[in-house]
């Protein structure tokens, strides 16, 4: 095992060696594991999912979309980015972040691949935590009406 300043338990989790072609990776878990796309919902091995980022102790982990289905949002937003409209003055989910200090990102319909409008991080990802759709907003939202203590 690696030797850290850290002693949090998870420099014991598993870990493989993947290779790539600049370099080696060490990524949490085993060789054999399989994991289910959260776009597509098919079952891969592990080597079907592009590495995403190193944890605390420098072990990749892996990106949740197959590699089929990142490269096929990716390719939507790069052509995109040739017809985007301005970036607006201020986040367009109506929370009223505006920049330079608060960055505004594309946000896009996974399944039309259309802009959808300039959005501060906390809006697109939080919209993206619920799922990026209508149903998912409804949920929480019916959590917070029903359980709403005022």
């Amino acid at each position: 095992m690696r030797e850290t300043i850290h002693n949090r338990g998870k420099q014991d989790r598993p870990y493989f060696i993947r290779k790539s072609k600049n370099e080696d990776f060490e990524v949490l878990g085993k060789e054999t594991d399989k994991y289910k796309c959260k776009e597509c919902k098919t079952v891969y091995n592990q080597k079907e999912y592009h590495i995403a980022q190193n944890d605390n102790f420098g072990r990749a982990r892996l990106k949740t979309t197959c590699k089929t289905c990142y490269n096929h949002d990716r390719n939507i937003r790069r052509h995109m980015e040739k017809n985007l409209p301005p970036i607006s003055l201020e986040c367009e989910a109506g929370c009223g972040r505006k920049p330079p200090k608060h960055t505004l990102y594309n946000d896009h319909c996974k399944k039309t691949g259309k802009h959808r409008g300039w959005l501060c991080q906390n809006c697109n990802t939080g919209a993206g935590h619920f799922g990026d759709n209508i149903e998912g907003i409804t949920r929480i939202y019916n959590y917070l009406k029903e359980r709403s203590f005022i």
